[in-house]
Order: C-alpha cells, then structure tokens, then sequence
C-alpha cells in the first residue's frame, strides 16, 4: 500500500507539527532533517499562528545557541536551523487556514521522493 487518506483536525494538525518541530529543535541527529522537511513540505497547510510559533521557536533556539555555533558537533545544526528560519522568512503571507479538517495523503518515502527528485 502506498498511499494513505487520513482525516485530521486542522488543529490536531497544527498541533502535531509544533510538537514535532519542538523535538527537533533539541536534537542533534537525523530528526533535524525531518523536521525541518516537514517545515518545508507542510507549510501551506499551516495556520499563520502555528508559522509565526514555528519561526519564532527557531529564532529563540538560534539565539540560546549561538556561542556553540563554533563547535562542530553544534555548527551543523545550527546551520540548518538558520536556513530554515530563513526559508521561512522568505516564504509568502497567505491567509489563514480556517479549514476544520484536513484531508492529507500519506505517501510512501520512494513515492515522495521520486515526485519531488
């Protein structure tokens, strides 16, 4: 089975990718990547107060962690976090989403991959 249609609340959804963005933040690992693809891939779908907390969690967390943007093992991250901000700051103001529900397709890896390759 490759793809998936799952009903959610526009809140529940917003809610989730605060949440997960929030773990990523903390991590130092492959989480990082996915968080902020999940940024880039589900930003249109956001409501603006879910994107303006996003951007603003991103900048707090640049802000407490800017002395270790030296260290290595940090700089990477750190790197990442700031390109995705900017991305953010980048994209377009739409309106918000006042959608109750979504209908979002939940595709395979391979699946996304080879449509956005």
């Amino acid at each position: 089975m490759n793809e998936i249609k799952t009903s959610l609340s526009a809140y529940d959804f917003n809610e989730m990718l605060n949440y997960a963005v929030r773990y990523c933040l903390e991590r130092h690992s492959y989480a990082v990547w996915d968080g902020q693809q999940y940024i880039k891939k589900y930003w249109q779908l956001l409501d603006n107060k879910t994107k303006t907390i996003i951007a603003q969690d991103i900048q707090r967390h640049l802000e407490m962690y800017e002395e270790s943007q030296q260290d290595y093992y940090f700089k990477l991250d750190y790197e990442s976090w700031a390109n995705t901000l900017n991305w953010i700051q980048q994209q377009p103001t739409t309106p918000t989403n006042n959608k109750k529900s979504l209908e979002i397709p939940i595709i395979s890896q391979e699946k996304y991959n080879a449509k956005h390759n």
